[in-house]
């Protein structure tokens, strides 16, 4: 099967939203604590995010397998979601969208992104693609953040 990356467009909302829900759903398996509903946009609020954000798709063999959603802001590239459908993962798909929006933002200063303290293997997948951890918050949702960033090396 051949993998393919694409810009999302708004007609894509739908798809995009199912997949956050199962790769949430997939986490919230492995990470006993997290709490799902929160995290999980409304159609709304992701056809929203077409206007501010560059959201990636990922098809393997025409099936959606992945994205990621992006947004440049005062030089800098924050990197919002990134999911891989759990039917797909450990194929390197979330390291080919990650590529994928570095390109895209080739002249940002920076990546960032957060993903949840409790999620150690996505702070291993982060770091191995050269981000590192800047600092901790707390969400609304009472749920820890770690901040993951890595310095362009344009």
């Amino acid at each position: 099967m051949s993998l393919r990356i694409q810009k999302a467009e708004i007609h894509h909302a739908a798809d995009l939203l199912e997949l956050q829900i199962l790769a949430y759903q997939s986490e919230a398996e492995i990470y006993q604590n997290w709490t799902i509903d929160p995290l999980i946009e409304s159609l709304d609020e992701m056809r929203a995010a077409f206007d501010t954000h560059l959201i990636l798709m990922a098809r393997m063999g025409g099936q959606l397998a992945g994205s990621v959603r992006a947004r440049l802001q005062d030089g800098a590239c924050d990197i919002g979601r990134v999911f891989v459908s759990p039917e797909f993962q450990g194929q390197g798909i979330g390291r080919m969208l990650m590529s994928s929006i570095e390109r895209e933002f080739e002249h940002a200063r920076h990546f960032s992104l957060f993903t949840g303290s409790d999620s150690e293997r996505n702070i291993s997948f982060y770091e191995k693609l050269g981000y590192s951890i800047t600092g901790r918050r707390l969400a609304k949702q009472q749920i820890e953040l770690v901040i993951m960033q890595k310095q362009n090396g344009h």
